[in-house]
């Protein structure tokens, strides 16, 4: 019988995913915050400002892409043999993810 060994994501990408997650969520709570969510489209510095539901939906779009991350260094630290379940997680958060974005601008757009 094989053992099983988990994951091992080093300790500079585990830091730079949590980091960027608290930087995701600090950046979509204040653009709910001051109802002014920026969010950047193109190299050259166009951003869209969504406000209102568009942000809203934008900011769940925003969470699922934290929870993605934070399933990645979770993952790590888990030391059963559920791969599986970390990668319908990431199934998961990555289409709500595209989804709640694409909503986001159309509610944008129809507004």
């Amino acid at each position: 019988m094989d053992r099983y060994i988990p994951n091992h994501i080093p300790a500079s990408e585990r830091w730079w995913y949590f980091g960027l997650s608290l930087l995701i969520l600090a950046w979509g709570s204040y653009g709910l915050w001051v109802d002014d969510l920026v969010v950047p489209i193109s190299k050259r510095g166009h951003t869209l400002n969504l406000h209102g539901q568009a942000a809203a939906v934008m900011f769940g779009a925003m969470v699922a892409a934290v929870l993605n991350l934070l399933a990645i260094v979770i993952d790590h630290f888990d030391i059963r043999n559920n791969e599986l379940t970390y990668r319908r997680i990431a199934f998961v958060t990555q289409l709500a993810g595209c989804v709640l974005f694409v909503s986001a601008i159309v509610i944008h757009l129809w507004r």
